[in-house]
């Protein structure tokens, strides 16, 4: 990634801990995961007239998913291309391991408003199991 990509990353990590303490009272360094989910349950339910857009709340809060799976399982920033398009994601080897974090969020902008975070770092923790434990 560029300077400039590895820049936005951490500030949307800035924002991340901002709507943590906004809509919780208080953040880590990195929210939690328990934090994260909520944050975004909080925020799914506010129906103020200063809301956070949704492109600000699922960038920060996916931006900050990306760094626990990076964390987790020893992946890697990186602009990467699918199906669908370009976007940031986290990548990794043995097996290709590519996750697009804040992606992941955004597709949950329709479900019913739950703890979407610690059940994607559940699932991301079995596929990534799996996967690594065919070497």
């Amino acid at each position: 990634m560029t300077p400039a990509e590895t820049q936005w990353v951490a500030n949307q990590v800035a924002i991340a801990v901002a709507i943590a303490e906004s809509y919780t009272g208080g953040s880590e360094p990195l929210p939690s995961l328990a934090r994260l989910d909520a944050t975004w349950i909080a925020w799914r339910g506010d129906s103020s007239a200063n809301r956070l857009d949704a492109n600000t709340v699922v960038n920060g809060l996916g931006i900050a998913f990306g760094k626990h799976l990076i964390e987790s399982f020893g992946l890697d920033w990186v602009i990467a291309t699918d199906e669908y398009g370009t976007d940031v994601a986290v990548f990794g080897e043995p097996h290709a391991v590519t996750f697009f974090p804040a992606n992941m969020i955004a597709k949950r902008l329709d479900e019913p408003p739950g703890p979407i975070f610690t059940l994607l770092h559940r699932a991301a923790t079995d596929s990534v199991t799996q996967l690594r434990a065919k070497n």
